[in-house]
């Protein structure tokens, strides 16, 4: 039987007013679709028409897990190439159980031959990404200091155009914010790559590094150097894990570097709570950090004004950080704070309930070391932990789902409906 195939037309650029797209139109099982980058027309020039390798880092896995052999219509970079075929397919087919090896083909070219001078980091407003930034603005090594922010949908893990936009509208209002304050130059990138991958996601593990470095090997003729923001350290690298690739980018990240562009996967050398104490003392990290559980899902509609509710597991847990290192009262700009103020002890209570411990074994061996944990916290931890172990075993519970989503309790409790996940949840 004949092998499928994805086909890869040779890239094209497209523009309309002041927004330029690379483009190539992608045809598999009878289907043809385009898929694209889209920029600001000042960083046109950037978009690389003269390689696939952008294309194929977005599909690859699609490939693998459909049993597609992928067919180019422009070269493809040897090194890449190389990496790809020779340690990331076989691992990725080993480890985390994707599909099988598949065949690229390709014209393969392995010239420098594009004078790119760019260094760019991933720029979401989060404690990765800040520490990614301020770290790199001024290494003092010739050739390091960053000299763009990049911003992009892929993370969003959402499969509609109306979300997704609206998301990306806003969120991007914030980013420019952080760009400005920093002086350097934002890449704002949409891709309806999402389009291609079946809905839900269930592969987040090993498809969301492959789909974020297309981004920047699009723009491989402006970015020479790209810091992609790890949340783990060296010491939790684990390519077994099913949970999250970032376990296992400083191996992911090395396959997607060409003759043209090289990866850092930044941040492994310092654990979450060191990043934190890093750049904390950084105004526009005050101001502009960002790491609300209902920034998406909510749309902003439990934050009150601020950047972040300081009510949801990820606000309490950084704002415990924050209290290990005594920097609570600095973040008043982007943080409701108040209720953590008003109540440390239960909030920290709250926080070590609804995280696992490795989120918050770190926190509170600082906060014993600072013998900032008190006997209320140990009373509240006994009064919450069974409300929490209650509130999960419901969440997890389909038949409780269904009944919370039709008599509205979503939206009753929360004033918003998270329509993806609601979506997610009927495609069960």
């Amino acid at each position: 039987m004949e092998k499928k195939v994805i086909y890869i037309s040779k890239p094209y650029i497209e523009k309309s007013g002041d927004r330029t797209r690379l483009c190539a139109d992608i045809e598999w099982d009878q289907q043809k679709k385009q898929l694209y980058y889209e920029v600001n027309k000042e960083f046109e020039e950037g978009l690389c028409v003269e390689r696939s390798d952008a294309f194929v880092s977005a599909l690859i896995i699609l490939a693998m897990e459909n049993h597609c052999d992928i067919q180019c219509g422009a070269p493809l970079s040897a090194q890449f190439f190389y990496q790809l075929d020779t340690y990331y397919m076989p691992a990725m087919e080993r480890y985390q159980g994707v599909g099988n090896k598949i065949s690229i083909i390709a014209e393969l070219e392995s010239d420098m031959c594009f004078d790119a001078r760019g260094v760019a980091a991933g720029a979401s407003g989060g404690v990765d990404s800040f520490y990614t930034i301020i770290r790199h603005k001024n290494t003092g090594i010739i050739g390091q200091d960053l000299t763009h922010l990049l911003f992009n949908n892929v993370c969003t893990l959402d499969n509609n155009e109306e979300r997704i936009r609206t998301w990306y509208d806003q969120k991007k209002v914030e980013i420019q914010k952080i760009a400005k304050a920093l002086n350097l130059p934002l890449i704002d990138l949409y891709t309806n790559l999402y389009s291609f991958y079946p809905y839900p996601y269930t592969s987040f593990s090993y498809f969301f590094t492959p789909m974020y470095a297309s981004c920047v090997l699009a723009l491989q003729k402006l970015i020479r150097v790209y810091y992609q923001s790890s949340g783990v350290t060296l010491a939790e690298f684990d390519i077994m894990t099913h949970h999250d690739n970032a376990y296992f980018d400083v191996f992911n990240l090395a396959c997607f570097s060409t003759e043209n562009v090289i990866f850092y996967s930044t941040g492994v050398e310092k654990t979450r709570l060191e990043k934190i104490e890093y750049i904390a003392k950084e105004p526009v990290v005050q101001e502009n950090l960002s790491v609300c559980a209902t920034e998406v899902s909510g749309i902003g509609k439990l934050r009150d004004g601020k950047i972040n509710c300081g009510r949801c597991t990820k606000c309490l847990r950084t704002l415990s950080e924050l209290y290990v290192i005594d920097k609570v009262q600095e973040f008043e700009p982007s943080f409701e704070i108040e209720g953590f103020i008003n109540s440390p002890q239960k909030s920290l209570a709250q926080m070590t309930c609804s995280n696992g411990r490795e989120f918050y074994g770190e926190i509170i061996a600082g906060l014993k070391k600072q013998n900032k944990i008190g006997v209320e916290y140990y009373l509240w931890r006994l009064i919450l932990a069974p409300i929490y172990h209650m509130k999960k075993k419901l969440r997890n519970s389909k038949w409780i789902r269904k009944i919370y989503y039709a008599l509205n309790l979503d939206v009753k409790l929360n004033g918003f409906r998270d329509q993806g996940m609601y979506e997610n949840f009927n495609k069960e």
